[in-house]
């Protein structure tokens, strides 16, 4: 089947549904849990019209998941820019992979913050083995 949102909220939890047609200023609320996972499958919507943005909320990155069909061609390029995630009140565009999993794309500060916890481990490493 088809699932339509029109300028309203859907709450989820563990949901599977058909292709998406997202009109109006849509949301995806997943379940407010920041424990117990959630997961959110739709199917293909590439060949659907959107005429509206979708805004992701409550989403943990690494517990719940929100899918499109089984690959990377699930959403057009057009759908994936429509598609926001709001992670504590910072508003990420969205990605795909090849999975068809929709996430959140981390800001620069995001990676740069993960860069500088690996360069210093591998300092913390190096100057172990010094001592040793």
């Amino acid at each position: 089947g088809l699932l339509g949102i029109s300028a309203s909220t859907l709450a989820i939890a563990n949901e599977s549904f058909g292709a998406l047609t997202v009109a109006g200023a849509a949301t995806l609320q997943f379940h407010s849990s920041t424990t117990l996972p959630s997961l959110l499958n739709f199917g293909s919507s590439a060949g659907q019209s959107w005429s509206g943005s979708l805004l992701v909320t409550n989403y943990t990155d690494g517990l719940d998941t929100l899918r499109f069909g089984t690959d990377a061609s699930a959403l057009s390029g057009a759908q994936l820019g429509l598609i926001t995630f709001d992670i504590g009140g910072v508003m990420m565009p969205a990605q795909i992979n090849a999975l068809g999993i929709v996430s959140p794309i981390p800001e620069p500060g995001t990676w740069a913050a993960l860069a500088g916890a690996v360069a210093l481990a591998v300092a913390g490493v190096r100057r172990r083995r010094a001592a040793n």
